[in-house]
């Protein structure tokens, strides 16, 4: 029988359901299952991944110069999400 692939959402799903059945076995308050399905939703909508690279040049040498995002931030006060970036060098 062949063996089926758990894709990258799929595979986010399951961490959510993961986490929310640790915090029932754990007799969490409420409240933390709210924080934990809102933190899912954001980095869902996000559409940008910490260490996700944005642009890459190709260098003389071997190796290419990419700028990366290093973090992420939500401000929920203006509704908006801000990262900052940083110029990293690839060896290939």
């Amino acid at each position: 029988m062949a063996k089926t692939k758990i894709g990258t959402k799929e595979k986010k799903r399951f961490v959510l359901l993961k986490r929310l059945i640790s915090l029932m076995a754990q007799k969490a308050p409420l409240r933390q299952y709210y924080l934990e399905i809102g933190a899912y939703y954001l980095k869902k909508g996000c559409g940008y991944e910490v260490g996700q690279i944005i642009k890459a040049k190709k260098l003389h040498t071997r190796g290419h110069r990419a700028t990366v995002i290093s973090s992420l931030y939500f401000n929920l006060h203006t509704n908006e999400i801000t990262h900052t970036a940083g110029k990293t060098i690839i060896r290939s």
